[in-house]
């Protein structure tokens, strides 16, 4: 692991003025094209329809406990440490 860390370090260093021009990107472009690669991975995972509509649901509910000004990292701790109980 120590290894690939430093490769990754390696790679990324001289991309970063690249990688930080996504920032420029308009968000009308960029949230359509980051939707549609979110949906098309989870769907690819399993061939699937029902997941998709996990995550969808699991979206809707986020954005509305954002608008809520409900702090989500809370929300996220208690999701992992649930998914670690169950297995």
């Amino acid at each position: 692991m120590f290894m690939g860390n430093l490769e990754l370090l390696a790679l990324n260093l001289p991309l970063i003025p690249y990688i930080a021009k996504v920032l420029s990107i308009p968000r009308n472009f960029l949230i359509p094209v980051t939707l549609f690669f979110t949906l098309m991975g989870g769907y690819i995972g399993r061939n699937n329809t029902t997941e998709l509509l996990i995550l969808v649901g699991f979206g809707v509910c986020a954005t509305a406990l954002k608008f809520a000004d409900y702090p989500l990292t809370p929300l996220l701790i208690g999701f992992l440490w649930v998914g670690l109980d169950g297995e």
